[in-house]
């Protein structure tokens, strides 16, 4: 006889809990690749925190708890207004490492991002200036970033103006010129993932070089104002190593020849070519430098158009590796699959009436949306939603999707229940809800949970990125 009588919610146990007599968790308020974000109280001062928790699975991985701990240390060793503060850490009681941090109340850039595109040149220079601010203050300690991205830019508002909080120095690494690579340090850095994320990657990172300095941090500020500023990232490609080939060999359309219309200044345009030049000697050798320039567009003055001798990256020592990678990249490239893959639409043009005796040309037809929202949900929240090698994060979430009629398989997992499944093709807006099956209650190994949308009949259409966690 089965039992199917309707299983109760999981309970979150940390939840209630006060950890080292002083930090009272409240409530859940993000998941991440390493662990889940909490609410708490100091009760002693009767401040919110955010607590930053190693999750259950790694319990078992003594370097991803090291991970949590380094990013706590190097994080409050800058001491910077605009690098969020982390104030402590400790263990669990059942051993999981924790770090306190500042309660953050706002939104990340990413977010900001999806929902207006393309952003005004003023507001631009001062998300970029303040983040540059942060980030040269931690190279002077000599520690590099190593995944600068829109996710890791999160925005307070201060009397109506972005103050900016860079997040996760979780791969970071201090900068010891000529140090050999340690076995740790060419470890995977998220579980699961390479260092960094394609998007934001330098060349140099993306071909695997070890000897990489604080022009990798360079190179994605550069990027990350080409997007703010066309509202499209510079390369594209339908997964992870036909990005990186994109970032190794192609080179970038300027931001004002792509967006006519934003009306964005040479002098910025200069400053984001001098950032994201291939070739890192070419770059900014530093974030002061790069923040100087900043300061000049601010103030209406000049940049001098960059001076790139060489338009072919830099050709490191050959590996196997790296021969298997460009050989897969080359047979990946331009398919469309993830916000990368967004085709910029072509800007309109005035055309001038036809003389009496030419005929009109017929009216040009109806473009479609480039992208489709999906919104997910999952029975119980929180499941970790992932394509293939690639970490989304915890439902429920609204993903900004490319159009495609590629069908792609997501898998939805959480701690205590059977992984879930939900083939998908995006081709229009749609509402996805996936039910996950307690691990407790499955006969036979791993048993697909059921995903339904409201086209119960035809495949759900979602695949893509989910939107940012803020820690």
């Amino acid at each position: 006889m089965t039992d199917e009588s309707p299983q109760p919610p999981v309970v979150d146990v940390l939840i209630g809990h006060t950890l080292a007599d002083r930090y009272r968790l409240t409530r859940k308020i993000g998941e991440g690749g390493m662990g889940s974000v909490y609410e708490a109280l100091h009760i002693a001062l009767a401040k919110p925190v955010a607590v930053k928790v190693l999750r259950e699975k790694y319990l078992d991985r003594p370097e991803v708890a090291r991970r949590l701990v380094q990013e706590a240390r190097m994080a409050s060793s800058i001491r910077h207004e605009n690098i969020v503060d982390i104030t402590d850490s400790g263990s669990t009681e059942d051993g999981r490492t924790y770090v306190v941090m500042e309660h953050l109340a706002g939104q990340s850039l990413a977010e900001l991002l999806r929902r207006e595109g393309a952003l005004p040149e003023g507001r631009v220079v001062d998300i970029a200036r303040q983040a540059a601010s942060a980030l040269s203050a931690a190279h002077a300690l000599g520690i590099m970033h190593r995944d600068v991205k829109p996710e890791n830019l999160f925005l307070l508002d201060r009397g109506g103006r972005d103050f900016v909080k860079v997040l996760d120095f979780g791969i970071s690494k201090s900068m010891k010129p000529g140090a050999p690579p340690t076995e740790e340090s060419l470890r995977l850095t998220h579980t699961g993932m390479v260092l960094g994320t394609p998007l934001y990657m330098s060349p140099e990172q993306a071909r695997g070089d070890e000897d990489l300095d604080q022009r990798i941090d360079v190179y994605a500020l550069g990027v990350i104002l080409y997007e703010c500023l066309t509202g499209e990232v510079p390369f594209r490609g339908n997964n992870y190593l036909g990005v990186i080939s994109a970032v190794v060999n192609q080179e970038v359309t300027p931001p004002r020849k792509l967006r006519p219309e934003m009306r964005i200044s040479a002098a910025l345009e200069h400053v984001v070519q001098k950032a994201m030049a291939k070739a890192r000697d070419e770059r900014y050798p530093t974030m002061d430098a790069l923040a100087a320039d900043l300061d000049l567009v601010a103030a209406g003055g000049n940049v001098d158009a960059p001076r790139l001798t060489s338009t072919s990256p830099e050709r490191p020592r050959t590996t196997l590796w790296l021969a298997a990678v460009a050989v897969l990249a080359g047979t990946a490239f331009l398919l469309a699959v993830d916000r990368f893959t967004r085709a910029p639409a072509p800007a309109a043009t005035a055309t001038p009436t036809p003389a009496a005796t030419t005929p009109a040309p017929p009216a040009a037809p109806a473009t479609a949306p480039k992208t489709v929202v999906l919104h997910v949900e999952t029975t119980p929240p929180g499941a970790e939603i992932r394509q293939g090698s690639r970490v989304f994060g915890p439902a429920p979430r609204d993903l900004l999707l490319p159009r495609s009629e590629v069908p792609a398989r997501l898998i939805f997992r959480l701690d205590g229940y059977e992984d879930g499944s939900a083939t998908i093709v995006p081709t229009t807006d749609d509402t996805v809800r996936v039910k996950l099956e307690p691990r407790a209650h499955a006969k036979h190994g791993r048993v697909p949970a059921a995903a339904s949308s409201k086209k119960s009949d035809e495949p759900q259409k979602q695949t893509g990125e989910t939107l940012p966690n803020p820690y």
